[in-house]
């Protein structure tokens, strides 16, 4: 779950971060990382196929199972709501309006006070 928020955080601020994952997963999960376009979408599929192995082998219940992918689609969902956000435009006026406004009540503060 770390290394998901982590490649997700990265993802959002446009920074490289296969580098720093690799600390984090096998090899051959690296190797599929640095080739992903999305890692965190690509972390959740790993997480994924290593759950759905873990069910076939009978290493865990079918209601663990199920909880683990309901987790694993409410994370995925998250993560698009996040990348939403992270590429909504706002108006040039919002950014100026709100520094000017903040701008404002900061040097007004001590007047008040």
């Amino acid at each position: 779950m770390g290394k998901l928020t982590y490649a997700l955080r990265l993802l959002l601020r446009k920074e490289a971060n296969c580098e720093v994952l690799k600390d984090w997963v096998s090899s051959a999960d690296g190797e599929v990382l640095s080739r992903a376009k999305n890692v965190p979408a690509q972390i959740i599929l790993l997480q994924a196929k290593d759950v759905s192995y873990a069910f076939d082998k009978g290493w865990i219940e079918q209601f663990r199972f199920k909880a683990y992918m309901s987790t694993l689609k409410k994370m995925y969902d998250n993560q698009g709501k996040c990348e939403r956000i992270k590429n909504t435009v706002f108006p040039f006026y919002y950014n100026y309006f709100t520094n000017l406004f903040l701008w404002l009540f900061t040097i007004s503060l001590p007047l008040l006070c």
